[in-house]
């Protein structure tokens, strides 16, 4: 290459960081008076809310948020973190392996090949959900990440289930399921003891309860597959080891989201491998109250 071809190339690599830097500081000048407000006054409402339920939110959040607020006023909020049904339903197919109208998620419950979870529904509560939180919830920016990365997990989570239904229906075909017996249901008012109990419960050797980390993750992917010839120890063994690494992941999770909403356990405790309720399942279904 010559010596002006050489020249010419640096200047364009000089002007593009340019460029990118003065794009930069100035979506940080038109955010400076959000940002500005909320270094001083996270949010004027929070001064109502009893102390363990006002908003946590240190310098890097409160910054993030300052720059979604700004996103917000230019109308590019809903492009740079999408929150609508379509988008997050291609997402959670893409992430199942899955594209187009062959996805799992598309084909609930047709012509008998899976199982529907919660019936035809949970499609139309989606829709609901999704524009709720686009035009009612006022999210914040991180706010969105939180709510685009847990309705992509649960979507994902769904798609699993279905797999696994379908799966198991052609290994059971002819052949009668086990039976639930006497299962006891605890049902109560909120703030009325029905967490207590149910844990009580749980205690009983004889009674069993799903533990936080199962209802967070049903259908765990393996660690790798397992040994070829195997043994019924050496497979209960891999099965252990594959609980314990779901487990030790649920309860990573738990802790940054207890970081992001310290006061969480004065109202509801909450821990990975403890027993828990069933109003996790319901968000597979679309139709649970978290």
């Amino acid at each position: 290459m010559s010596n002006g071809g050489q020249r010419s190339k640096d200047w364009l690599h000089i002007a593009k960081h340019i460029l990118i830097a003065s794009t930069l500081a100035f979506l940080v000048l038109l955010a400076a008076p959000e940002i500005a407000t909320r270094l001083g006054n996270d949010d004027p409402r929070a001064a109502s809310l009893p102390e363990y339920l006002r908003p946590f939110r240190p310098l890097p959040i409160r910054i993030i948020n300052g720059l979604g607020t700004l996103l917000g006023r230019f109308g590019l909020l809903d492009f740079a973190m999408p929150l609508d049904a379509d988008y997050l339903l291609a997402n959670a197919c893409r992430s199942l392996g899955e594209d187009g109208g062959s996805c799992v998620l598309y084909n609930d419950g047709e012509g008998g090949r899976q199982r529907p979870i919660g019936g035809d529904a949970w499609r139309g509560r989606l829709d609901l959900l999704s524009n709720a939180l686009r035009n009612e919830a006022k999210l914040t920016l991180l706010g969105r990440v939180v709510a685009q990365g847990q309705l992509k997990e649960v979507l994902i989570t769904r798609g699993r289930l279905l797999r696994a239904f379908q799966k198991e229906e052609e290994q059971m075909e002819g052949s009668p399921l086990e039976p639930i017996r006497d299962p006891i249901f605890v049902v109560g008012l909120p703030r009325t003891g029905t967490t207590l109990l149910q844990r009580l419960l749980a205690v009983d050797p004889f009674n069993r309860s799903p533990m936080l980390y199962e209802y967070m993750n049903p259908v765990p992917r393996p660690m790798h597959p397992p040994l070829a010839g195997a043994g019924a120890a050496e497979m209960e063994t891999y099965a252990m080891a594959t609980r314990d690494k779901v487990a030790a992941y649920q309860r990573d999770f738990l802790d940054q989201y207890k970081r992001l909403a310290p006061g969480l356990d004065a109202m509801h405790p909450l821990n990975a491998t403890n027993p828990e309720e069933c109003i996790v399942s319901l968000n597979y279904v679309l139709d649970s109250q978290q």
